[in-house]
């Protein structure tokens, strides 16, 4: 099979690449253009962002957001809900703010209780009940990618788009990837035959120098974790496949497992021992 025509661009926070069969430059701009939508609507990082919106007057007033900012959030919201908050985009906001001192665009720091369930979506109005700080990290990215392969799939293309380790094959691709093993030695899992069109990674990589990955929180303790581990995620949309990576690595096996079949995905679970478990 010929090889894939590649284009990349530095995007939400990673290199995003996309791959194309007989490509052309119109696809390939057509298809990044929903991708930099949703970096300048939901980054965490910029003031003029819907997500710093939300933090500076959703506790105070009723804040108008785009249509896909609406969208992201209230999956968001209903993955809270599914997972009992194992993922919770409010929760894992806050204590990016408190635990590493994000940006907070809003004059209150967030309070520590803040959870998903204090954050109410009506139409394209947010509203919270107390200060928080949103991180739709966990979904966004992913719903991205998702916007990105519908964009190629409407012009009949086939191909791949990977956000850094948040992977979508469009068409008749070979559906097979790498995952980097989390153990100090690194080195590649290789994946097979995934029988899902999406898949998303979420591993303890990086450390800081107070120890643990600062970038990822563990909810239950609400600190930057510092287990070696490695989470990947199949599901049919790469969205769901990202927010399901953060629930399973915050709950038990037997929950993760549950909540995995109710919401059709599957997963593999890498360990710093190299070691691995496959949930279907």
């Amino acid at each position: 099979m010929p090889r894939l025509d590649r284009r990349a661009r530095p995007l939400l926070g990673t290199f995003v690449e996309i791959g194309l069969r007989a490509g052309n430059a119109a696809v390939f701009s057509e298809a990044f253009e929903p991708i930099e939508q949703v970096q300048r609507l939901m980054s965490a990082h910029s003031p003029d962002s819907d997500l710093a919106e939300i933090s500076r007057k959703a506790h105070l007033e009723w804040v108008t957001v785009d249509a896909a900012t609406a969208q992201v959030v209230r999956l968001s919201l209903e993955w809270a809900e599914a997972s009992a908050g194992a993922f919770d985009p409010v929760r894992a906001g806050v204590e990016l703010v408190h635990v590493r001192r994000r940006p907070c665009f809003s004059d209150d720091l967030p309070d520590r209780a803040a959870t998903f369930r204090d954050l109410e979506i009506d139409g394209l109005q947010v509203r919270a009940v107390r200060p928080l700080a949103l991180d739709l990290g966990g979904v966004a990215k992913g719903y991205a990618v998702d916007l990105a392969a519908e964009t190629i799939m409407a012009h009949g293309g086939s191909g791949v788009v990977n956000a850094g380790g948040d992977l979508r094959f469009i068409g008749d691709e070979e559906r097979t990837a790498f995952v980097k093993k989390p153990g100090s030695e690194g080195g590649l899992f290789e994946l097979r035959e995934i029988p899902f069109p999406a898949l998303a990674t979420t591993g303890s990589y990086t450390f800081s120098e107070e120890g643990g990955n600062p970038d990822l929180i563990d909810l239950v303790n609400a600190a930057p974790r510092s287990s070696g581990i490695s989470i990947t995620v199949f599901a049919e949309n790469c969205a769901l496949a990202d927010a399901m990576t953060k629930a399973v690595l915050n709950l038990p096996p037997n929950k993760a497992t549950d909540l995995l079949k109710r919401l059709k995905c599957g997963a593999l679970v890498l360990e710093a021992d190299g070691t691995f478990r496959e949930i279907y």
